[in-house]
Parts: structure tokens; C-alpha cells; sequence
């Protein structure tokens, strides 16, 4: 680059910095223009403008997670760093291109979360959120995280990018045996509480989206997210979106809708305190509320539902173990536990004897239930239902 386009470049990026903390809105070709002027130079003696032009995209209108869509065509992206990116697929692939510097890079998510009014800063050091972008004349919606470069010893911040799909799943995607689609249209219509587990990339919001689908036309529902995810009829649906200031958390917001009359309660996810007033809105006779959570099992999610609710219980002496499971084996109904987005396991849940939860499993993908498994009508057959 020649000693004036370097120079105009920075005063570009200048004029740029400065303006951005006026408006969010600033357009290419007005800072070029007002760049020559303050530097009283013409268009013709700048040779690097669409350079300049290709960076603008890429820092303001972030086009490089565009390019990444477009070219990839994956679901999963995380990028460590402008020139370490990983790309999930079948055949996960690993990019050594670096398409902006570091310090570029952490500007780019600025303006990107300064747009959508998004906190990410040293005191708000992580962020999640929607963003809907047009690629190729198609809207895409993507859940972006980000760790904020105060969190790195080496000052880098990671993007994360989830692409969701627009297709309209049915139930027969996840599964294709009829008694196991019966089966969860009998759970929706009978108001169960149901809890939807899985890992990462399993397919549980996208199930969760599918049980919504198939409840009664016309109920009353509040869904509760930090990102947007889970669609509602405006007419019959109360959506609540979290937000990191005071009085707006998921946990806040579960005790806000028993308020709302609402004939089921579906949260996005369980991760952290929300999982207090959600389960004891079950268990006071709450029915049909409906969530998500990371989990290894169908009988790993009650364990974890436990850990979680004592790690957040704000009683001052704690509450036993065997009393937390027991609360929540009287309020989860079933569990359904997806992977790579299939049903895996449906189970029943009973109560708990001890330290461990009594349930039957409904549906295993691998093998059939017999109608005698189904059932725990005696002491003696609970045996091969306890958690080992």
C-alpha cells in the first residue's frame, strides 16, 4: 500500500471511530467523501478505495459471517480468531485464512452488537443473541455468542455462530415410529409436564418447537428465552425475552407468568436459577410447561435437574438431596431425551426412593417396552427401573 493510501486509510478508520460513537448509522460513501475533503483530496488520488470499501463490510456490516454461510454452507461456526475458524459439518473443517486483523476483529463485534443494542463489555463480558441477516436475497437467523477479549489472557474475543434453520419440523422427523409419535401427541393433549434433554446441536429447541406445534390451537402460552427461537401467534402467545438488567432474568420472568393466566409455560432453556420458580410452578399444579436441558440421559436430566435446583436454592441451611430430587420427580411428568435429532428415550417419572428416581421407560429407540416394563406396581418390580 503507497504512503497515501496508508495514510487516507487511517484517516478513514478515524473519521469512522468517531462518528460511531454519534450514530450507529453510518454510510461508506458519506465518510469517504467527508475523509477527502478534511484531507483535501480527490477520488483519483486514492488507488486503494475498494480495499477500503472491502474492509467497511467486513468491520461495519460484519459480510465476512455472510461469506462464511454462503461458501460452508454449515450450521456451526466458531471463530477463535480471524485466522482460526472452525467450521462444523460432517466433515468439520478448520480455516487458517486471516481476513482482518485482531483488533479489527473486536470492532467489527462492537458495531455488530451496537446495532442491536446488545451490552458486550468488560463488565458485560459475555453476549447472546439473535441476528437475522439477508444472504442472498434470504433471511438467515443466527444465535451469535460472544466472550468479550477481557475474559482472554491473550485479549481475543470468539464469535459463535449457530444457523438456524427455517424449515417447519414435524414430529415424523424425529422419530418415524408411529406408537412413539401417538405417544407424544397423547403427552401434549393430556398437559404434561415434559422436559426435552439432550447435548449440544441435539435437536432440542427445534423438538421443543414441534411439541408447541402440536398443542391445542388457541391455548394461551408465555415462552420465555433469552433468544428468540421459539415462534407464537401473537394473539395466543406472551413471548418474554430475557435481558441482563435488573428484573428482566429468566428466573424473574417464570415467576412473572404465573401472573399471565397462562395455560402452559414454556421456557427455552434450563441453565441456571430459572430452574427454581419453573419446577415449583409444576409443583403446584402448573400442567403442560415445557423446556429444555443439557443432559446425558433421560435419567441423567433429573439428577441434573437436582444438582441444579441446590446450586441455586437460596435456602440458608440447603436443602437435603433426597428432598430436592423427590420435589422434582413429583413435577416433571416425562422426559424425553433427542439425539442428532432423533428420539432416543422417552420416560415416565414416578417419584424417587432415596437418592434415586423410580420411572419407566415408554419408549427406547433401540428395542420395544413390553406393557409389563411400563408399569411399577409393586415394590419388588422397581428394581430394574431405579437409577443404578
Amino acid at each position: 500500500m503507497s504512503q497515501i493510501n496508508h495514510y487516507f486509510f487511517n484517516e478513514f478508520k478515524t473519521l469512522l471511530t468517531e462518528k460511531s460513537k454519534k450514530t450507529i448509522h453510518l454510510n461508506f460513501e458519506e465518510i469517504i467523501q467527508e475523509t477527502l475533503e478534511r484531507n483535501n483530496l480527490q477520488d483519483n488520488d486514492i488507488s486503494n478505495l475498494e480495499e477500503i470499501k472491502d474492509w467497511f463490510n467486513k468491520v461495519y456490516h460484519q459480510s465476512y459471517i455472510d461469506d462464511l454461510i454462503k461458501l460452508y454452507e454449515a450450521n456451526e461456526f466458531i471463530i477463535h480468531s480471524p485466522s482460526d475458524i472452525e467450521v462444523h459439518k460432517q466433515d468439520n473443517l478448520n480455516l487458517k485464512v486471516e481476513f482482518l486483523s485482531n483488533e479489527d476483529f473486536v470492532l467489527s463485534l462492537v458495531f455488530l452488537t451496537q446495532k442491536l443494542s446488545v451490552d458486550w463489555n468488560f463488565n458485560s463480558p459475555f453476549a447472546s443473541f439473535k441476528n437475522t441477516r439477508v444472504i442472498g436475497g434470504t433471511e438467515v437467523d443466527l444465535r451469535v455468542s460472544l466472550t468479550h477479549p477481557c475474559l482472554s489472557p491473550k485479549s481475543q474475543a470468539k464469535a459463535f455462530l449457530r444457523v438456524h434453520s427455517k424449515e417447519v419440523f414435524k414430529i415424523s422427523n424425529f422419530t418415524t415410529d408411529i406408537n412413539a409419535q401417538k405417544l407424544m401427541n397423547q403427552l401434549i393433549e393430556d398437559h404434561k409436564n415434559i422436559v426435552i434433554a439432550g447435548s449440544t446441536a441435539s435437536g432440542k429447541t427445534s423438538f421443543l418447537r414441534v411439541c408447541k406445534s402440536l398443542c391445542q390451537e388457541g391455548e394461551h402460552h408465555v415462552i420465555i428465552e433469552d433468544v428468540a427461537e421459539i415462534d407464537g401467534d401473537i394473539s395466543h402467545s406472551t413471548h418474554l425475552l430475557s435481558h441482563p438488567s435488573e428484573g428482566k432474568s429468566l428466573k424473574d420472568y417464570c415467576s412473572y407468568a404465573l401472573r399471565m393466566s397462562p395455560k402452559r409455560i414454556i421456557l427455552g432453556e434450563i441453565r441456571s436459577s430459572e430452574v427454581i420458580p419453573f419446577l415449583l410452578a409444576m409443583n403446584t399444579g402448573h400442567k403442560g410447561m415445557m423446556s429444555t436441558i443439557h443432559a446425558n440421559s433421560a435419567k441423567d436430566t433429573l439428577l441434573r435437574l437436582t444438582t441444579l435446583f441446590s446450586i441455586f436454592s437460596e435456602s440458608k441451611n440447603g436443602i437435603d438431596f433426597d428432598q430436592i430430587l423427590r420435589l422434582i420427580c413429583q413435577s416433571v411428568d416425562h422426559v424425553v431425551f433427542i439425539e442428532n435429532k432423533e428420539i432416543k428415550e422417552i420416560i415416565e417419572v414416578h417419584g424417587s426412593e432415596a437418592d434415586r428416581p423410580i420411572y419407566s421407560t415408554l419408549y427406547l429407540l433401540t428395542k420395544k417396552i413390553t406393557d409389563h416394563q411400563k408399569g411399577l406396581s409393586t415394590h419388588e418390580d422397581l428394581g430394574d427401573q431405579l437409577l443404578a
